[in-house]
């Protein structure tokens, strides 16, 4: 991203049945700590019909979604979204005394489903690189 995007914004697309916007606060996750952060998802359906969607969450080696450092993935069931309708999820990442500084991917699959939740009609896949330090 150059200084130009970075002030003005960036163009987006829309290649997909929805449109996964990330942040994170606050902007990095210590390393060789006990600490968390939060990673914000905010989810539009942009398909011209109402879907039952759900989320998965993968993290890396090193982080994790619970204190622990147990749970790698999580899978969140969000309901029935309407046309253009936008919903924010906050997920938790957790370090340890055994993260590691540098760039750790979080894989991002968001499903549209059809009649109930072992049905997928769509699916859409992000990768984000959160930073340790």
């Amino acid at each position: 991203m150059g200084i130009l995007e970075s002030l003005f914004g960036k163009k987006e697309t829309i290649t997909g049945p929805f449109k996964v916007k990330t942040t994170f606060h606050p902007y990095r996750l210590k390393s060789k700590t006990n600490d968390n952060i939060d990673m914000h998802l905010e989810l539009t359906n942009n398909d011209e019909h109402k879907n039952k969607v759900s989320l998965k969450i993968n993290v890396d080696r090193g982080i994790g979604i619970d204190s622990t450092m147990i749970k790698k993935t999580i899978v969140k069931k969000l309901g029935e979204m309407k046309p253009n309708e936008k919903k924010e999820i906050i997920i938790k990442i957790h370090s340890s005394s055994s993260t590691k500084a540098g760039e750790h991917k979080i894989g991002i699959v968001v499903y549209s489903h059809f009649r109930d939740y072992a049905h997928i009609l769509n699916a859409m896949k992000k990768i984000v690189s959160l930073r340790v330090v």
